[in-house]
């Protein structure tokens, strides 16, 4: 290595951070453009996203999860099933209460977004050589955090 130039860890720190930063910035971004795009709040979009992890879930299991009061919660849904993005099924247990979940359009609408978001095509456009770099970098990273 050429004695004339040496890299201290913390210039490679401010990088590091300075790409992190830059990345995460750019993913949040296409995130607010897709909720843009698609008319959804962020608190719209959390209770998609809640239900395709669980499956199904009732209203006040949302409030909870999303500190949110019941009748925010009931509002927000009022909006998504009128969309057609969620449904409302009776609680065979409990007839007070009803279970939401996921119609095939809201299926659809929150896996746009992680496709939208993964960044692959920055990586994409990217030299053998440089994919080689890129990848030895993060491996070196990957095994100095274990």
């Amino acid at each position: 290595m050429d004695d004339k130039f040496q890299l201290s860890p913390q210039t490679v720190l401010n990088a590091f951070n300075e790409l992190s930063y830059r990345i995460l910035r750019e993913r949040d971004d296409r995130f607010l453009d897709y909720l843009r795009e698609q008319d959804l709040t962020i608190n719209q979009y959390m209770i998609l996203h809640l239900l395709r992890n669980n499956g199904f879930s009732s209203s006040a299991n949302l409030a909870n999860k999303l500190k949110l009061t019941p009748s925010s919660i009931t509002y927000i849904i009022d909006a998504l099933e009128k969309r057609s993005l969620v449904v409302r099924i009776e609680n065979t247990e409990d007839r007070r209460s009803h279970h939401v979940t996921l119609t095939d359009q809201g299926e659809q609408l929150i896996f746009l977004p992680e496709r939208k978001m993964d960044g692959a095509n920055e990586i994409m456009d990217m030299s053998q050589e440089d994919l080689m770099l890129v990848f030895i970098a993060i491996d070196i990273l990957n095994k100095k955090l274990k």
